[in-house]
């Protein structure tokens, strides 16, 4: 039997599920799962014309009332809509390799020891363990560099830091730098006097990749010995003193942002080197 659904909102529906024989109480239900709405006893239906409200309960047929193609008109007006229940997500935890993509250069090796884990759990487990914890100590160093490398940088660069004479010799020397907020932090280093300098400073800038080191911001993090050495010597003006200590080296890329290559670009040159080296 297939009976077409209109509302008063224009909202329309089929239901073909029951036969003639079901009574008009199902008729409703299954209006009311067609429209998405809550068919009650209160709720009037009409069907043909002129319109004929279709009696409520259990003990009347469909086939009393309807024949098979007619059009049932509800009056959405009585209609209370049906109450959903809202769905639960449950937030999703970080699994394994999301935390592990977390800590630079972990990923690759532990996804080599969770494959040996299969023929070997306790040993893998135990494997993945030190792997991660020392991937994320290495990361944490690296931060807390970085972290120190910027302090020593902005005090040099700010002029905020110290030669402590009482706690220097002619050897070495302490200084003191602003770190975050109101505290300051001291290190003590080797002294290395101008002609040092000027022997060591080549040997770096010779190297193409090395002589980034010699940027004021990574000499601070790589080499703080260094970057205090001249900070202290030249009133923070690292930079500015690298080229006086060596005045003859190029000192250009110094105003200049380092390009680094794409990996698409990387497989150019290398392939390009090939080609030239045949």
């Amino acid at each position: 039997m297939r009976l077409r659904i209109r509302t008063s909102t224009g909202a329309s529906g089929v239901v073909d599920n029951l036969s003639p024989d079901d009574n008009l109480l199902e008729l409703r239900d299954a209006i009311g799962k067609v429209l998405g709405i809550e068919i009650g006893p209160s709720v009037k239906i009409v069907v043909g014309f002129p319109p004929k409200e279709l009696p409520v309960g259990p003990q009347s047929l469909i086939k009393e009332s309807v024949e098979d193609g007619d059009t049932l008109s509800v009056d959405v007006g009585r209609v209370k809509p049906t109450k959903k229940t809202p769905k639960r997500t449950r937030k999703r935890k970080p699994d394994l390799e999301t935390t592990i993509d977390l800590v630079d250069g972990a990923r690759s090796d532990v996804a080599e020891k969770l494959a040996f884990a299969a023929g070997n759990p306790l040993t893998a487990l135990d494997e993945i363990s030190k792997s991660f914890r020392a991937s994320f100590q290495e990361e944490m160093k690296k931060r807390e560099a970085e972290r120190l490398g910027h302090w020593r940088y902005s005090s040099a660069l700010a002029g905020t830091f110290r030669l402590l004479e009482n706690k220097s010799t002619s050897s070495s020397f302490t200084v003191s730098f602003k770190a975050e907020g109101k505290a300051w932090l001291e290190e003590s280093y080797p002294r290395y006097p101008p002609d040092v300098l000027q022997q060591l400073i080549p040997l770096i800038h010779s190297d193409v990749e090395s002589r980034e080191n010699l940027r004021s911001f990574n000499m601070s993090i790589v080499s703080p010995r260094v970057f205090w050495n001249v900070a202290v010597q030249y009133e923070g003006q690292v930079e500015a003193a690298l080229k006086k200590i060596c005045p003859d080296l190029d000192w250009s890329f110094l105003s200049t942002r380092k390009r680094t290559l794409s990996e698409k670009a990387k497989r150019a040159k290398e392939l390009n080197d090939i080609e030239e080296d045949r």
